[in-house]
């Protein structure tokens, strides 16, 4: 396998050494750290062809991206043809990064303090990409947040029961069904959006709570302001990680939600029509990702990686115990919000 990685960094005339190791805890892509023969330090990614089905499109996007020069981006290095991604002889694509040194993620903010600068860097970020036209842009994964398109996809998947899953995930699937109406809630998405906003694709200063970079930019595509705040929300603010069985441990903080508010708001200057949306989206996006996480259970594990074979089904619940203290605390939610709003909007 390290020789093979090898021969993928020298596609973007990177000299690796035998310091090649797997990388981060990410569900979707695999990831390497490699230290080259100069001492150079890169990430090497390798896209998961069952997520995106199209690679073209994320080097169509991200040529576009990183032509706009935003900041807060990782520097990518381009092949020896020219090309943003490398196509193996086993037919799968590359892409690489220098490794951001000194840096740290984290899978949840610690501090209203980290909750803050995590917010300023997805705000700023949808700051400068608001000038990108989103006709120029593709989708990499179609319908990523249409919420409408992912119950029929659960309702299929319930349906056809093609793993025999169904009599394990009955309370989940009533959840799912109890919160069907948060599919009728709608989004400005008339920009180009991060998509993915979990405080993981924050890389922060490795001694303080300074945001460097925001990274994983295969989901940049047109979207909305109010679902990337209510993924930040979801992740950054939730009182445990996505991981967590114990439900009476999960629950949002609302200081911590009101600390991203007080950050994303105004480096993202949002018009007024989509601050009204952002209590909204925390519930939009923790409900989608549920019934993703769900749908994936259902029909065997095929999207996001997992640990065990019931992995994804306490996702699944996990999400949904933490929608039901948002849904309890709407009230709360959207005054904690309202209070981080700057009063200068954009119309």
């Amino acid at each position: 396998m390290r020789g093979a990685l090898a021969r993928v960094a020298g596609a973007f005339d990177v000299a690796a050494s035998e310091r090649i190791h797997r990388y981060g805890s990410g569900n979707i892509n695999d990831s390497y750290r490699l230290i080259a023969r100069d001492g150079g330090e890169y990430l090497l990614q390798r896209i998961n062809r069952a997520v995106f089905v199209h690679p073209e499109h994320i080097a169509h996007n991200l040529e576009r991206l990183y032509a706009a020069q935003p900041d807060r981006l990782p520097k990518i290095l381009w092949t020896t043809d020219g090309q943003l991604l490398h196509r193996d002889a086993d037919g799968e694509f590359w892409r690489l990064y220098r490794f951001v040194s000194a840096s740290r993620h984290m899978d949840t903010a610690a501090t209203p303090e980290i909750a803050r600068a995590a917010g300023r860097a997805f705000g700023a970020f949808l700051n400068e990409t608001r000038g990108l036209a989103t006709g120029a842009f593709k989708e990499t994964v179609p319908r990523f947040h249409d919420l409408p398109a992912r119950l029929r996809r659960f309702d299929r998947a319930l349906s056809a029961d093609t793993h025999g899953r169904a009599h394990r995930a009955q309370e989940a699937c009533a959840d799912a069904e109890r919160f069907a109406d948060l599919a009728a809630l709608k989004f400005p998405r008339d920009r180009i959006a991060h998509n993915d906003c979990k405080i993981s694709n924050v890389l922060f200063d490795a001694d303080a709570p300074r945001p460097l970079c925001v990274i994983d930019l295969d989901t940049v595509m047109p979207g909305a302001a109010g679902l990337d705040f209510g993924d930040l929300v979801r992740s950054a603010a939730a009182r445990t990680d996505e991981d967590e069985t114990d439900a009476s441990q999960i629950g949002i903080d609302l200081a911590r939600t009101q600390a991203i508010a007080s950050g994303f708001c105004p480096a993202a200057a949002l018009t007024s029509a989509e601050r009204e949306t952002l209590a909204d989206g925390v519930l939009y996006v923790t409900f989608m990702l549920a019934v993703r996480f769900l749908t994936d259970y259902l029909e065997g594990d095929g999207y996001f990686r997992t640990a065990y074979p019931d992995h994804n089904l306490d996702r699944a619940r996990n999400q949904f115990a933490l929608l039901r203290d948002l849904d309890n605390k709407r009230l709360e939610l959207a005054a904690a919000i309202k209070a981080a709003a700057p009063n200068r909007l954009r119309r």
